[in-house]
């Protein structure tokens, strides 16, 4: 092989490696959204909780109507939450809590329009005992989870329907 194609090869191969050792897995309930706007939540002992307990899917009561300024739902206790448009690529709608019976209420600053899908996920989970790992399992899948590239994996969504 003539010595610049044996170069060309090796620079190849370098980088290749390089792109190997460097490629990760993103965790499905990884979610770009971390905002320093915590909501705080009591602290949950969830590997306890998860042995001990059913595993409790987030999900959003349906269907939701247009104009909706609240949306409510259930999920597994003691979660922080973020409701996003994922329409609109992501934007905030509202932060909540599950609360210690499962249940969870977002209160929202305007009414939902029609055509657009919303979806629950992750909010930042500092100051509790959750880490986005506790979440990696289908048994916490609503019946629409959705994954959006460059947005967020959301556990549950809905279309508002007029």
């Amino acid at each position: 092989m003539p010595r610049t194609k044996l170069s060309n090869y090796l620079v190849f191969l370098i980088l290749v490696s390089a792109l190997l050792a460097c490629k990760t897995t993103p965790s499905p309930s990884a979610s770009p959204f971390d905002s320093p706007m915590s909501v705080q939540s009591p602290v949950a002992t969830p590997q306890a909780a998860l042995e001990t307990t059913e595993i409790q899917p987030f999900q959003l009561d349906k269907p939701i109507p247009v104009g909706a300024t609240q949306v409510t739902g259930r999920g597994p206790a003691n979660v922080p939450i973020v409701l996003m448009d994922i329409t609109l690529g992501g934007p905030v709608l509202a932060f909540s809590a599950i609360d210690s019976s499962g249940r969870f209420e977002f209160k929202l600053s305007e009414p939902l329009q029609a055509r657009h899908r919303i979806g629950v996920t992750l909010a930042d989970l500092t100051g509790t005992e959750w880490k986005r790992e506790d979440f990696r399992s289908d048994d916490f899948h609503g019946d629409e989870a959705f994954n959006i590239p460059q947005v967020g994996f959301f556990f549950d969504t809905c279309m508002i329907r007029e």
